[in-house]
């Protein structure tokens, strides 16, 4: 929903998002937002950054980099980085999602959304390094350039902090371990 923005995203920034996926997302909070001044529904909107995680499905629309470099390392191909790589996600491990959603469920908070971020920004070019040598190959990736509509994610944690008692736990090189084991 955020589109180019400063880093870090904060919920309360003007929202640009800059694809249909983006601008769906956004009017499911306005939905969300009407049920709740319209009918009293207590309602929660999660804006969650760039998930990731085991048993991923890899053949989706919006399948992750994270699943897309490990595919091709694990068959011997370089990963390919659309752009210059130096584009940055913030990365969130399914497990700290599903937490961070369960705190949701147990808090009363009155604020409408909140965002599930790590509230770290990862270069394309660094996953790739790290994934290279998880997975211990010594492809090199393969750059394509292109551009990108987003350069840089970075969640602003601090509401997620402040109203539900949420951070994450699990850094990228460990998250990443996971996905390739």
């Amino acid at each position: 929903v955020y589109g180019n923005q400063d880093i870090p995203m904060r919920e309360t920034d003007e929202m640009t998002p800059k694809t249909p996926y983006g601008i769906s997302k956004l009017a499911c909070e306005h939905l969300l937002k009407f049920y709740r001044d319209e009918h009293g529904l207590d309602a929660l909107a999660y804006r969650f950054f760039n998930a990731y995680g085991p048993r991923q499905h890899t053949a989706a629309y919006y399948t992750s980099v994270i699943n897309v470099f490990i595919q091709r390392l694990l068959e011997g191909k370089s990963p390919v980085i659309h752009g210059s790589g130096e584009q940055t996600m913030d990365f969130i491990h399914a497990q700290d999602i599903a937490r961070g959603l369960r705190l949701g469920l147990e808090t009363e908070t009155s604020v409408p959304v909140v965002n599930l971020g790590s509230g770290e920004m990862t270069s394309i070019a660094d996953l790739a390094e790290i994934l290279v040598d998880i997975v211990g190959t010594d492809e090199s990736p393969e750059y394509i350039d292109r551009d990108v509509l987003v350069s840089e994610r970075k969640a602003s944690t601090g509401r997620a902090k402040e109203e539900l008692g949420f951070e994450t736990r699990i850094p990228i090189r460990e998250g990443l371990e996971d996905v390739v084991e």
